[in-house]
């Protein structure tokens, strides 16, 4: 990042510049958790902000600055300093973010964050794709099968996969952040005043369009109903790549110079220009030509949403016909229901037995759970899962405090049959999910593959769809 501060230098002579270096700067495996990261980085620029002010002059305003994976972190840092613990809707604090704790009451500085800049950000988090070229795929997922078995999943780099806990916790709580509709009662009434501004590297195919650019959340509802995007801009940066994009040094051959010399004048752009200016199309892309598959703008009028997902060895057909189904009754009642009945692909049985793999689907399906709050931002969720759909709605309900299912459908379980009393036992205060849990006692392959391993926990899988569910001591 050296150039970069040094083009902030230049052009900014009267600023502070604080720039961390962080472990997975410079090994990407390194296992510093992300909440750890940015409550240190909290504290830091407390301490900052003391001093200046404390020398007789406080700072009239703060920019964050995110490349790559430290995008992310950028924004979190925003989310925390304005006191926001939950994600939407009022979800209990995440266990995994026990560190901000503290940081319960907005900071003093949250007001004067007035701009994000992100160069290259990874803002809905990596996934090993098609859209990348051979070497690197089997570089990604050589470090991916790595950081699963020998590491246990404890990377930093993974805690911004996507669809894992802390990114989607992010993205969730971002979007509480900034729009209104979705805080309860209870949270900031107002919006605050933050332009952020990405830099989208031209040559960039280390992370594909859809990882990098988050359109779920990147809006908000005007009153009046009409979506407008006036504080969130995409700026194309020629002759650049995901690791060049922060390239803006002035030395160089004639071709290099002239692309450093436009990231240069981009990313000023970025950092200091009037929103008005940037809004032009000149200047930034149109949302709408962003992508062909935007996600629709959100619907508040949707009452219920249900997920209806499929287990190993479906192809899962049956869930579009459940689905509907389930939406002919709501309209009979007089509620609007959406279904989301996305698959996740043919799981064979062998795979099924690997608990990362397994987890991959997990954060396959909260990465969606994000994409569906932001669409439905009234609506009560529900769940009807079979087989390996009921281990991702667990492990889910266990996992991610987002998640909030408020009745809940099983058929053909997986689970443990202690699932169900640790859930309540883990969760407390949390408001209670209505289970209906259907029970096969001819069932013979809950009865012997997932029974057979229940002893082990490690394998996280049971017979509650043979045996059912231990009773919750409470008798929930």
């Amino acid at each position: 990042m050296a150039a970069v501060r040094e083009t902030i230098r230049e052009d900014w002579p009267g600023a502070d510049i604080y720039a961390p270096v962080f472990p997975f700067g410079k090994w990407r495996l390194s296992c510093q958790r992300a909440a750890t990261i940015v409550a240190d980085q909290i504290k830091i620029i407390d301490e900052l902000v003391a001093e200046r002010k404390q020398s007789g002059s406080g700072y009239k305003d703060i920019t964050l600055v995110g490349y790559s994976f430290s995008a992310a972190l950028a924004r979190k840092i925003a989310i925390i300093a304005y006191g926001e613990q939950s994600s939407t809707n009022g979800e209990r604090p995440a266990p995994f973010e026990l560190e901000f704790r503290h940081f319960k009451m907005p900071r003093t500085w949250a007001k004067l964050i007035k701009r994000i800049v992100l160069l290259a950000g990874i803002n809905r988090g990596w996934s090993v794709s098609s859209a990348m070229d051979w070497t690197t795929t089997v570089k990604w997922s050589a470090m991916q099968l790595l950081g699963e078995t020998v590491l246990r999943g404890k990377p930093t780099l993974f805690e911004i996969r996507k669809g894992a806990p802390f990114l989607v916790h992010t993205r969730l709580q971002w979007l509480a952040l900034m729009n209104p509709e979705y805080r309860s009662p209870g949270q900031q009434p107002e919006r605050p005043d933050i332009v952020v501004v990405q830099l989208l590297g031209t040559g960039d195919d280390l992370v594909s369009p859809d990882d990098t650019v988050d359109y779920s959340v990147d809006l908000f509802k005007e009153q009046s109903g009409v979506m407008v995007r006036p504080s969130y801009f995409y700026i194309e940066v020629k002759h650049s790549t995901h690791h060049n994009v922060i390239d803006m040094a002035k030395a160089g051959t004639t071709q290099t110079k002239r692309a450093r010399a436009e990231r240069r004048r981009k990313f000023l752009l970025a950092l200091k220009e009037d929103p008005a200016i940037l809004a032009h199309k000149t200047i930034s892309i149109p949302r709408e030509h962003m992508a062909d598959n935007l996600p629709p703008p959100p619907d508040p009028d949707v009452t219920h949403v249900v997920f209806v997902i499929h287990g190993i060895r479906d192809k899962g057909f049956w869930t579009q016909k459940m689905a509907r189904r389930i939406k002919e009754l709501g309209e009979k009642n007089g509620q609007k229901f959406a279904s989301w009945t996305e698959s996740y692909g043919y799981f064979a049985m062998a795979p099924f037995i690997f608990d990362t793999v397994r987890q991959r689907k997990v954060e396959w399906m909260m990465d969606r759970y994000a994409e569906a709050r932001a669409r439905y931002p009234k609506a009560k969720f529900h769940y009807v899962g079979h087989s390996n759909g009921t281990y991702l709605a667990a492990k889910a309900l266990l996992d991610y405090p987002a998640a909030r299912f408020e009745r809940v459908v099983f058929a053909g379980s997986v689970v443990r049959r202690d699932w169900w009393p640790s859930f309540i036992q883990r969760n407390p205060d949390a408001p209670r999910v209505k289970l209906l849990n259907y029970v096969a006692t001819r069932d013979w392959v809950v009865a012997l593959f997932p029974k057979g391993v229940q002893p082990w926990r490690r394998f996280e899988l049971g017979s509650a769809g043979h045996d059912g569910f231990d009773p919750a001591s409470d008798g929930g």
